[in-house]
């Protein structure tokens, strides 16, 4: 069980059998940012799944769009995913949480997400969806970096308060090609 959804479950799915999200959230990634991705899954392994909804036969991106072209431009057979049965709504909902909760979305991408919102909630108030994004990333500053190029770097860069000692599971993608 994940969460409240009892119907969730994780599988390793053949990338084929995947499409890219229907409903995109951000801008799309720079070519380079899912390069420095692909490195880090070929040294590292997947370290979190994606969530991906049943469409048809096959399914679609919810959560993880990056990793998902970073693991396919890596030319993996097989990616590990959650499984979900989430309508249009619950899957954008989701897909905003996710990404408010990685790094501030940019203006740009606050403004359109807001207009989208607005749109599938109305009368809502404005705040209250406003708060669903997140804080933004304040005007004219860049987005923080990503953690350190080494994970155990990054692992020792933690605050105290973030548990170093805890256990750390680690998920694997199937091997290339």
């Amino acid at each position: 069980m994940i969460g409240e959804d009892r119907s969730a479950r994780v599988e390793k799915i053949a990338l084929g059998r995947i499409r890219n999200r229907g409903i995109p959230v951000r801008a799309n990634a720079v070519e380079g940012e899912i390069r420095k991705l692909a490195a880090s899954i070929r040294k590292y392994g997947l370290l979190q799944p994606i969530v991906v909804r049943p469409a048809g036969k096959d399914f679609e991106v919810v959560c993880g769009q990056r990793r998902f072209q970073a693991v396919r431009q890596l030319g993996f057979g097989e990616i590990v995913a959650v499984v979900r049965t989430l309508d249009d709504r619950q899957a954008f909902e989701t897909a905003i949480a996710e990404n408010a909760r990685r790094e501030p979305f940019s203006a740009a991408d606050r403004t359109e997400l807001l207009r989208r919102l607005l749109a599938m909630f109305p009368g809502r108030p404005d705040g209250e969806l406003e708060e669903w994004l997140g804080t933004a990333a304040p005007a004219g500053e860049e987005v923080p970096p990503p953690p350190p190029a080494g994970l155990d770097d990054w692992l020792m860069s933690l605050p105290e308060t973030e548990g170093k000692s805890s256990n750390v599971s680690v998920v694997m993608a199937g091997e290339p090609g």
